[in-house]
């Protein structure tokens, strides 16, 4: 390994050989969402939330150590999988309104389409998760890789070029005012 030559990538292949993504970061994954979901709701007190958040993390966690998780069924290989395609998912989408900020615009513009971003952000991670158990389980031997299709690496940052494009040209208000400076507001 390339990275393994350093001190920082000793580290983190020691942390691997003791179980940092087989063990300990799904662990903390599941019990932190299991227990924030629990303090939301305030069904049970602080105690008893961590107690139930503690034993399904558990529970979710030690069969895949023991390996008694059945072949396409394994809770915490599909969380392995899913975790770096989402990350980037949210990465997609900062940096979206990043360059939306960079241009200055507002993003009330966006408000009224926040249903629709939020129904999509969702089918995109249960996408994501359907297709990231093993090769030849579940969806991902139904559904052929939506990467893997033709010209699709250009459809994303063309459509985002095109949503740029015509941000920048539309004009603010009525036809035939665009570039045109807005009168000065009376005091």
């Amino acid at each position: 390994m390339a990275g393994a030559q350093t001190l920082f990538g000793n580290i983190l292949v020691q942390l691997e050989s003791l179980g940092l993504t087989d063990l300990l970061i799904p662990f903390l994954l599941i019990f932190a969402v299991i227990f924030s979901i629990l303090n939301v709701i305030k069904l049970f007190k602080r105690n008893i939330n961590i107690v139930l958040a503690l034993v399904i993390s558990l529970l979710t966690v030690i069969p895949h150590i023991n390996k008694t998780y059945p072949r396409c069924y394994d809770v915490i290989t599909i969380i392995n999988q899913a975790t770096p395609q989402i990350g980037l998912l949210v990465i997609a989408v900062v940096m979206f309104f990043l360059v939306v900020g960079l241009f200055g615009m507002k993003l009330d513009f966006f408000t009224k389409f926040l249903p629709i971003i939020a129904i999509g952000a969702f089918l995109a991670t249960v996408y994501i998760f359907f297709t990231s158990s093993s090769s030849g389980c579940g969806l991902g031997n139904i559904l052929p890789s939506i990467w893997s299709l033709p010209g699709w690496q250009y459809v994303i940052p063309g459509t985002v070029l095109v949503i740029i494009i015509w941000f920048i040209v539309r004009g603010k208000g009525k036809a035939g005012t665009a570039g045109k400076p807005a009168a000065p507001k009376a005091p």
